[in-house]
């Protein structure tokens, strides 16, 4: 006869969960014994409408979930020590003092409720990403609270090259190099503007299409091109580096 003591982390569960424990024995007869531990894991708080946030965007379009006190908890919500995961990562936080209706997915709030929003700052990097943000919600039930953020950020540029190379065999001042550029849907291509850090760096952009662009780019010197051409729509930008080709030696 003797007894088994097992322990269940739930910092990351809720509702019915179920986890299985394998234990060996001296017994010849039966030398493995299954065992299932289950638990019904009740939080201090709801992540409302869902326990996740997806943004995509750099200031605007802010997503926003609803962090309210379970039914069971006893405690007060007290939202804070905000900590995103990453510094380009920004959140807003608004504890509601009176009923508010629902609006952009997110249920009607009541008093007590917190509204826990996040958007980018306009020094976020472009791709995909899973952040989170961290919060204390002052309760000893849940005194901490880690909501995802899924982050997809699109370039507000598409082009068919990561840099331009000038081949080390051509004169870069007669021979241009073309990039193709596709500028963003939700974005007014007209409003494309180009940078150099340069003033031999010249580029010509030639219309392709409604949304595209043939980029031109020509050198003016004496060196060899290296430098950088930034595409400017609104806020956005997007950085084409100008490189010297790697040496074949």
């Amino acid at each position: 006869m003797g007894h088994i003591d097992a322990t269940l982390d739930t910092k990351k569960l809720r509702g019915s969960v179920g986890r299985g424990i394998t234990v060996y024995t001296d017994d010849p007869g039966l030398p493995k014994v299954f065992l299932t531990l289950s638990a019904t894991v009740v939080g201090g708080v709801q992540v409302l409408p869902q326990p996740v946030m997806a943004v995509a965007s750099a200031g605007r379009n802010a997503p926003m979930v609803l962090v309210r006190r379970e039914a069971t908890e006893t405690g007060v919500v007290k939202i804070s020590d905000v900590k995103p995961s990453v510094p380009w990562l920004v959140a807003t936080v608004e504890r509601l003092e009176e009923a508010r209706p629902g609006a952009d997915g997110v249920p009607p709030g009541m008093p007590g409720d917190w509204l826990v929003g996040v958007t980018l700052d306009p020094s976020a990097p472009y791709g995909r990403f899973r952040e989170s943000l961290q919060v204390k919600t002052g309760l000893e039930r849940q005194p901490e609270l880690t909501i995802p953020v899924v982050v997809t950020r699109r370039a507000p540029v598409r082009l068919s090259a990561e840099r331009v190379v000038f081949p080390r065999e051509s004169d870069p001042n007669e021979q241009p190099q073309t990039v193709l550029l596709t500028v963003r849907r939700d974005l007014d291509p007209t409003a494309l503007t180009v940078e150099t850090d340069s003033d031999l760096l010249l580029v010509d952009l030639e219309p392709s299409g409604k949304r595209g662009y043939k980029v031109r780019v020509r050198w003016e010197g004496d060196d060899r091109p290296q430098g950088a051409i930034t595409f400017r729509l609104g806020n956005e930008s997007y950085e084409l580096p100008v490189v010297e080709p790697e040496d074949p030696s």
